[in-house]
């Protein structure tokens, strides 16, 4: 939540600035990733780790979607909270 009313409060000062170029800034969420960040934990989260991949995650091609969105996002995305590729809540 904090995140989100930084990156709306950067927008807001963003587009107050007058200077020239666009920037254009948004807060994302890829979802559960499958990737290796958690490589080096130990047991016992590990199996829970494992278990929770198996079930809930997403391919590293599925989650970069949403990155891929934020960075060829216009205005409808500028200071908004992405996710699933679209303006979430």
């Amino acid at each position: 939540m904090i995140q989100l009313f930084c990156t709306r409060e950067l927008a807001s000062q963003l587009d107050k600035s007058g200077k020239n170029g666009r920037i254009v800034t948004s807060t994302i969420n890829p979802g559960f990733v499958n990737t290796a960040i958690m490589r080096d934990a130990k047991w016992p989260y590990t199996w829970w780790l494992a278990f929770l991949k198996m079930t809930l995650s997403r391919t590293p091609e599925v989650g970069g979607r949403t990155l891929i969105h934020a960075g060829e996002g216009g205005d409808e995305t500028h200071g908004q909270y992405l996710d699933d590729c679209k303006v979430g809540k």
